[in-house]
């Protein structure tokens, strides 16, 4: 008897900027959506980008697509907070994480998911033209270590993606116990914030997943970066926390 195929859940991390929201849900619709059957959808509007009925927009644009979805509406935004959130309330075999500033370029294989995440692979981080490989298969955060001479010297450590990307739910949903609200939560994994989350997570991989081809490398491009320059917001990460702030006149 084969083994049943294993379930997916969606969590979406949304700010209220509806027009993006729209263009993320269409993109990955025919690229991810329509090929698989989700048991679970999660989203979490954060007061964020825009009015309260941006927000009422967002929610509509969501139930429209997934009826079933669950969706929560914070009074405070926090990024690490939605993630927490979003990521204990999943309970299927994969989770797809995914935010409301990215589009789809070409087609994700629900099965080949399934066939990635194998042994110590709990997490595929989906391609992007930004992204830094460092011509190594699995993500990596370089780390200066002073040795006991007195020298200093770069060791690569494992690290985790919280843009698009899919994980194992039980490895997905411990790291979420483990994590705090007040760090980036991309950040914690890694960054020696959250000795509880590094201990957990190091052990783990978090491999790079490209497109079809070398002509399409890239699986997803993002749409957030021209939004900010579009709103003139800068993005800095102070004190382990990503923090979001207007930039200074152009000179």
């Amino acid at each position: 008897m084969s083994a049943a195929p294993p379930t997916f859940d969606l969590t979406l991390v949304c700010g209220r900027r509806p027009e993006l929201l729209e263009a993320t849900l269409a993109s990955f619709a025919g690229a991810f959506f329509d090929r698989v059957s989700l048991t679970g959808v999660y989203a979490n509007i954060d007061p964020f980008g825009g009015t309260d009925e941006d927000g009422d927009a967002c929610a509509a644009l969501i139930r429209a697509r997934f009826p079933g979805a669950v969706i929560f509406r914070p009074d405070v935004a926090g990024f690490a907070a939605a993630v927490i959130r979003l990521w204990q309330a999943t309970s299927a075999d994969i989770v797809f994480h995914l935010e409301d500033d990215w589009l789809a370029l070409a087609p994700i294989d629900p099965a080949r998911i399934a066939a990635e995440l194998q042994g110590e692979v709990q997490a595929l981080t989906l391609m992007t033209a930004t992204k830094n490989t460092r011509n190594q298969p699995f993500q990596t955060a370089r780390r200066r270590v002073r040795q006991a001479d007195g020298t200093e010297v770069d060791l690569f450590v494992n690290a985790f993606s919280t843009s698009p990307g899919f994980f194992r739910g039980p490895f997905q949903r411990q790291a979420a116990a483990l994590m705090r609200p007040g760090f980036d939560p991309e950040k914690q994994f890694f960054r020696q914030l959250n000795p509880e989350l590094e201990a957990f997570a190091l052990p783990w991989k978090c491999k790079f997943l490209f497109g079809p081809d070398r002509a399409q490398p890239f699986l997803i491009e993002d749409t957030g970066r021209a939004w900010r320059e579009r709103q003139r917001l800068g993005k800095w990460l102070v004190k382990g926390q990503s923090i979001w702030g207007p930039l200074g006149d152009p000179q």
